[in-house]
């Protein structure tokens, strides 16, 4: 093996390993998260008294308030980002990848 393909193999590796540092400590918190989140949600949140008739009345009329409010707000949000698509496709040379990567990002 030629000196060269020595060097850019090691320069490989050693870019391998810059980019594990960086990302496995955020991958390790992610899945660390994620390891709380359903600890929590199983054995607190749905582990837990529903309570009173009353109080699961409230709670449903909360939820479909919520909803209603969440299917509006998707559907300005549709629409403003229509928009934007349209105008910042419209000011730039190329369009097709400035106003897909708007609305891709």
């Amino acid at each position: 093996m030629s000196s060269q393909a020595q060097n850019e193999e090691v320069g490989q590796i050693d870019q391998m390993n810059e980019l594990i540092v960086k990302i496995l400590p955020s991958l390790v918190g992610s899945l660390l998260g994620i390891v709380v989140l359903f600890y929590l949600a199983i054995f607190r949140v749905l582990r837990q008294d529903k309570g009173s008739q009353t109080m699961i009345e409230i709670a449903d009329s909360i939820k479909a308030g919520a909803k209603a409010f969440l299917k509006r707000e998707y559907l300005y949000l549709a629409v403003f980002v229509l928009v934007m698509f349209l105008v910042i496709g419209g000011i730039t040379e190329s369009w097709a990848e400035t106003g897909l990567s708007f609305l891709l990002g």
